[in-house]
């Protein structure tokens, strides 16, 4: 295993951990009185919350599949669809810039991760 390997099963583990805190807090964990998936259940996809955590979700898979080293192709889709979408979250503007921000430290995370990987010889 080269260094840069380590380095992006490492960043994958982080990628996992985050994806899993933010799916917690996103979907599980009651904000306002509601959980995310009582939101996602009466069709609030727009929520905010919601649809961080279920970029957490994607964070969580793409992140085990860089530890296992075989999920180059997801990191990447994940990690590229997620920065897309805080581009346009960033443009549009929303209240909580930090917090998207922060999610788009981790998808860009996500893709280099996934597109530093060689993967195994077939």
């Amino acid at each position: 295993m080269t260094p840069a390997e380590l380095l992006a099963r490492l960043v994958g583990l982080l990628v996992a951990a985050a994806g899993a805190a933010l799916a917690w807090g996103g979907l599980f964990a009651p904000i306002a009185g509601t959980r995310g998936v009582d939101l996602l259940a009466r069709g609030a996809v727009a929520n905010l919350v919601v649809a961080g955590g279920l970029a957490g979700l994607g964070f969580l898979a793409a992140g085990l599949a860089v530890v296992v080293d075989r999920g180059r192709p997801l990191a990447v889709s994940v990690g590229g669809l997620v920065l897309v979408a805080v581009v346009a979250l960033l443009a549009v503007g929303t209240d909580s810039s930090q917090a998207v921000l922060g999610v788009g430290v981790v998808a860009a995370a996500t893709l280099l991760a996934g597109a530093s990987i060689e993967g195994r010889p077939a």
